[in-house]
């Protein structure tokens, strides 16, 4: 798991490990890192930990869109949008796909059903995804068996992912919501997603 964390990090993502779908790192939001000893130290502690990253943090909005629900959605939310979402780096995920886009520059929001729309959930700022090198894991935190993979070519090199993660389009306007500024409202981005590292490393 500490290959995949380091691997994360070269894409310029911020990362931090999880134990059954929870953070170990108390601050994680100010600790995520792509500081390579940190993380082998942290993995060297934690070998069992699933990598998660840190979405606002690493200049990131994430679709997450799960299961014949989210697809069902996709027609709505591409109709408030305007137009179709343009394509971009995906990963396959035990029920659907996480789609990655670059965050605007203004502060976004996270949130579960967007407009209603069962299926479709989005984290950005004060979020975080289970990142690829994850295990999928049950809401109760037990591994499902599914291995999940960035939707690329067969052992893509890393300096490909690389270049598709620094070439990220910008968040569409449907999905970047207003960030929750009510006093005491923690925005921690709770049932966050789950998605698996396959790249090869070049």
């Amino acid at each position: 798991m500490s290959a995949a964390a380091i691997a994360l990090s070269s894409l310029g993502w911020k990362v931090f490990p999880t134990l059954r779908r929870k953070p170990v790192v108390k601050d994680w939001p100010g600790l995520a890192t792509t500081d390579h000893e940190q993380l082998c130290a942290w993995w060297e502690r934690w070998p069992d930990a699933d990598p998660a990253v840190h979405a606002g943090a690493s200049g990131l909005v994430v679709l997450d869109i799960d299961g014949a629900e989210g697809w069902a959605s996709m027609p709505e939310l591409e109709r408030i949008n305007g137009a179709w979402l343009e394509p971009t780096l995906k990963v396959q995920t035990g029920r659907g796909e996480h789609w990655y886009y670059r965050r605007p520059d203004r502060p976004c929001g996270n949130g579960t059903a967007i407009h209603g729309l069962a299926g479709l959930d989005v984290r950005a700022d004060r979020g975080f995804v289970f990142a690829p090198g994850a295990r999928h894991r049950s809401k109760a935190g037990d591994t499902t068996g599914h291995t999940y993979q960035f939707i690329v070519r067969p052992r893509c090199p890393l300096g490909v992912l690389r270049h598709l993660a620094n070439s990220l389009p910008i968040a569409p306007a449907c999905i970047c919501l207003d960030a929750d500024s009510r006093p005491g409202r923690k925005d921690d981005a709770k049932g966050a997603f789950a998605d698996v590292f396959n790249g090869g490393q070049q």
